[in-house]
């Protein structure tokens, strides 16, 4: 058999020296404490991500509330806000009557409590009161 042609190489299994064997398992556990590290990083990420989504899924159903409750005040052409609003004594029907001050509109009407009733009889007398003795004071 002729040994006369080009050399070249290949890979072929080759047995390793002990230090080689402790340089490769060295290398080897590194590798897979970075793997490891890795997973971490990939792990947190998508955590980070689910908790990223889900802030932002609050922030959308936030702003889709906003987004119907002003379609709402559009379509309607009213929205609900504090008015300034006043009680009045119905004496002769026992009612206490809540009208609006901007409109004079009667918004509610509801029977006088049993406090209401008992106070309106003292505040009616002091009223009456004061009112002569200012009416005294202006002829005066």
């Amino acid at each position: 058999m002729e040994k006369r042609g080009e050399l070249r190489t290949m890979p072929l299994p080759v047995k390793l020296t002990e230090e080689e064997l402790r340089a490769r398992s060295k290398r080897l556990s590194a590798e897979v404490k970075e793997c490891e590290r890795e997973e971490q990083v990939l792990e947190d990420t998508i955590e980070a991500a689910k908790e990223a989504r889900k802030a932002q899924e609050n922030k959308i159903a936030a702003l889709r509330a906003v987004l119907r409750a002003t379609a709402e005040v559009v379509q309607s052409g009213r929205e609900t806000r504090d008015v300034e609003v006043r009680d009045e004594m119905d004496w002769k029907a026992s009612t206490v009557l809540t009208r609006r001050t901007d409109t004079d509109e009667l918004v509610a009407s509801r029977g006088m409590s049993e406090a209401e009733r008992q106070r309106c009889l003292f505040t009616t007398a002091a009223d009456a009161g004061l009112e002569a003795i200012r009416a005294h004071e202006a002829q005066g």
